[in-house]
């Protein structure tokens, strides 16, 4: 199994310092790994990276095989099946959140976010990085850390 993941501990100490100690608990960064679940999913449904690109659009081979299939072509929103953000997950513990994506789809996910060089299994698949944090995700995370200093 390969795992693919990203963990928010360093941001949170180096955006918030002592204040994340005062509140860290499992159930905040549960939370907090939801809400950047979620604004990761929306964000690449938009098309968008974590520097607020544009996805390269899909080969006219992928686009060609996705509307054989009944899938939208028109922005690259790296969904086909649904398997790979299935298998996004998170564990949270006091102090950290780590978000990943478990088994065969780890693979998947890497290959989109990284990009890979023709093979044939996936053929070439141009650079997304959609899985990461960008400013407003940063932004967020002190917005619900901050609630939660003021008991929400």
């Amino acid at each position: 199994m390969i795992d693919f993941e990203t963990t928010i501990t360093t941001d949170l100490a180096r955006l918030f310092g002592g204040i994340v100690r005062r509140v860290a608990n499992q159930r905040l960064f549960a939370r907090i790994g939801a809400l950047l679940t979620f604004r990761i999913k929306r964000r690449t449904e938009r098309g968008i990276d974590i520097h607020g690109r544009a996805f390269e659009p899909y080969s006219d081979a992928w686009a060609g095989e996705r509307a054989a299939r009944g899938r939208q072509t028109a922005t690259p929103d790296l969904n086909f099946s649904g398997r790979m953000w299935a298998a996004l997950q998170q564990h949270a513990s006091d102090d950290t959140v780590e978000l990943f994506f478990a088994g065969h789809e780890a693979t998947i996910a890497h290959g989109h976010n990284y990009g890979v060089r023709a093979n044939s299994y996936f053929g070439e698949v141009p650079q997304r990085e959609f899985f990461g944090l960008d400013d407003a995700d940063e932004n967020a995370i002190g917005r619900e850390i901050v609630r939660s200093l003021r008991g929400g």
